[in-house]
């Protein structure tokens, strides 16, 4: 892919808040494709940080740190995304996290790769 391609690809997602579609992007091993729009979301995310009940009809569920521990297991993170395993039932997905207060929220489920 392209990086001028690419970088378009992530401006769509950033614009259209779909966290989703970074996972989509690839990559040469090493090189974070994500970095840049990440920060940005980072930024976002962290200016607009919300109570639970704002977050909640925004987004619907929302975790705090032990209900998260309690829900999921991290499999790894690159704010504001972490990557999880539904402990309930093993399927792997991604949510978004704000800093203060700490809130995990909007969670999606990973799709296969299409090829």
């Amino acid at each position: 892919m392209s990086a001028k391609l690419s970088s378009a690809l992530r401006a769509d997602a950033l614009m259209a808040g779909d966290h989703r579609q970074l996972a989509a992007l690839q990559a040469p091993a090493g090189v974070d494709t994500t970095e840049d729009i990440r920060r940005t979301l980072l930024v976002q995310v962290n200016a607009k940080a919300s109570e639970r009940a704002v977050l909640e009809a925004r987004h619907g569920q929302v975790w705090d740190t032990a209900e998260l521990a309690r829900d999921f297991v991290v499999e790894g993170f690159a704010a504001p995304l972490v990557v999880v395993r539904r402990k309930a039932d093993g399927v792997v997905g991604s949510l978004m996290f704000q800093h203060q207060p700490r809130y995990y929220f909007d969670w999606a489920q990973d799709k296969p790769a299409r090829m």
